[in-house]
């Protein structure tokens, strides 16, 4: 089993989720995106607890990308504190992997 990097985030919108992953693709940062719609958020914020839906996505990419991938996705990200997190410990198969890595750009 190989290392896979998977990024999780959340939008306010579809058509967010849809704009910055395909931006993202054309990059060639991603080689896939899962988007989840909707789902329900319940969160603190500026001292008041919301509740709203929301649009979650998981960014699949290769390892030594991920810095790239987070820099440009805070740029192309609407949210003034948007949520990226990197999920660890992930692993995958090889030619899962071989498929990540021919996807994304060899940077």
């Amino acid at each position: 089993m190989h290392d896979l990097s998977l990024i999780y985030t959340i939008f306010n919108s579809r058509d967010d989720a849809i704009s910055v992953a395909e931006s993202l693709l054309k990059m060639k940062l991603i080689a896939c995106a899962n988007i989840a719609d909707p789902v329900i958020s319940l969160y603190n914020w500026q001292n008041e607890i919301h509740q709203k839906k929301e649009v979650s996505v998981i960014l699949k990419t290769s390892v030594h990308l991920e810095d790239l991938l987070i820099t440009k996705l805070k740029q192309l990200h609407p949210y003034e504190c948007p949520c990226i997190t990197i999920l660890k410990g992930y692993k995958t198969t090889a030619s899962f992997l071989d498929w990540i890595n021919e996807s994304c750009a060899n940077k």
